[in-house]
């Protein structure tokens, strides 16, 4: 009887065992499908070798060593995660779960560019391969944000093995290796909770600006907080780097504008324009012109919306005709953006400004067309398309109605 038991028992062990070896198969397919980069069972030291002679395309890469890999390999902590990466900023992860050792990588977090990739090489001393051969041996890994990663990894291992107890992520950079780093982990632990100490203050004084609508003050501390975190950038920094610190930067202004009281189609009208530019950013100091820009424009916004008596569904709508009177102008959809009927949109302008919003466009278009004409010498028929009006005898028509003569009769008396 307790033969038989036994029996069983060992042949659930098995089955519990071939089941986990199919999960922890199929996930590392998909993953290398949808991500690909694999994850790779670590069993000994001819495959820990074979790891290192594939990936490592300098000496100065201590952990693609074949000694130190494999040694990392067999004293693993099952309690923790290690993230790795190199003198080159190529990354791996490597951890163990149900006793086997596994790596997932190699793959990089950000493009270099050739400034990038220039610092590097030299703050390495390394002098016998050139900058392209750098970025070819890099484009080689594909390109991961590491929130992405870490749930890819904790996902795995839940796959794997369900009843794994959650562990701890640990970075580690360039030489150091796994040991007891206690003290120092605490002296990094206080120099950093003192950066973000400051940090936060510097963000919580310019969102405070953003609200007042000082946009000096707003931009002195939008520098602060660049400076705070300039040691990030002490290899370089990229395009694409640079765009997120602006995406971030753009989600503060619109958190303290939306505070300000600023109505959200203004915002999203600011807000669309700095993601434009910041996209079509060929460098890094455009895109922090950019964000100064960004910062002044809102800034100017939500001054202007405290000197008017205007409600913010009435600001919207001037605020929308004013910076897009170029173009065909639908009122029906601007009340579909503003969540209200066209008729209550038309009802309600008319009510503060005591003018329809068509008038009002009108008006608009009209005193840019007077400026065009007394500061230039485009034609007439140039000055209405100018102003998002394709019917020249139209325009004369209004211009004529708002200034009592002739686009012609005014240039000629402006110049005169």
């Amino acid at each position: 009887m307790d033969k038989n038991i036994d029996i069983e028992e060992r042949q659930i062990e098995k089955n519990s065992a071939t089941a986990q070896e199919i999960r922890c198969e199929a996930s590392m397919r998909l993953i290398a499908q949808l991500y690909k980069v694999q994850f790779l069972e670590l069993t000994s030291r001819k495959v820990t070798d074979e790891v290192c002679e594939r990936y490592r395309l300098h000496p100065i890469q201590y952990y693609f060593n074949e000694k130190v890999l494999d040694m990392t390999r067999q004293y693993l902590d099952e309690n923790t995660i290690y993230h790795i990466s190199d003198a080159f900023l190529v990354h791996f992860i490597i951890f163990s779960v149900g006793g086997k050792a596994y790596m997932f990588g190699p793959f990089c977090t950000v493009i270099l560019s050739e400034t990038d990739a220039n610092s590097i090489l030299r703050q390495c001393s390394i002098q016998d391969f050139d900058t392209k051969h750098f970025l070819t041996y890099r484009g080689a890994f594909p390109l991961i944000k590491e929130i992405d990663v870490y749930n890819i990894v904790s996902s795995f291992i839940h796959v794997v093995s369900p009843d794994e107890n959650d562990k701890t992520f640990r970075r580690i950079s360039g030489e150091n290796e796994l040991q007891d780093t206690d003290k120092s982990d605490e002296s990094q632990r206080s120099n950093y909770n003192v950066m973000l100490e400051r940090r936060y203050t510097y963000e919580k004084k310019f969102m405070e600006d953003i609200i007042n609508g000082n946009a000096r003050f707003a931009i002195n501390n939008l520098h602060n907080m660049e400076q705070d975190v300039s040691y990030l950038k002490r290899l370089g920094t990229t395009l694409e780097n640079e765009r997120i610190g602006a995406a971030i930067t753009r989600t503060t202004v619109r958190i303290a504008a939306m505070q300000s009281g600023l109505p959200a189609l203004i915002i999203d009208k600011l807000s669309t324009e700095n993601t434009i530019e910041t996209q079509r950013a060929k460098s890094t100091e455009e895109i922090l012109l950019a964000k100064e820009k960004m910062v002044r424009n809102f800034c100017k916004a939500i001054r202007k919306i405290r000197e008017t008596k205007y409600s913010a569904r009435v600001q919207s709508i001037m605020y929308y005709l004013n910076h897009n009177y170029v173009k065909p102008i639908s009122f029906s959809e601007l009340s579909k953006d503003l969540n209200v009927s066209e008729n209550r949109l038309i009802s309600s302008f008319k009510k503060e400004v005591g003018i329809t919003p068509n008038a009002y466009l009108a008006k608009i278009r009209m005193q840019n067309a007077a400026y065009l004409l007394a500061n230039g010498n485009m034609s007439v028929g140039d000055v209405s398309n100018a102003v998002g009006i394709s019917d020249s005898n139209y325009f004369v028509k209004l211009f004529k109605k708002e200034f009592g003569e002739t686009p012609t009769a005014y240039r000629r008396r402006k110049i005169t």
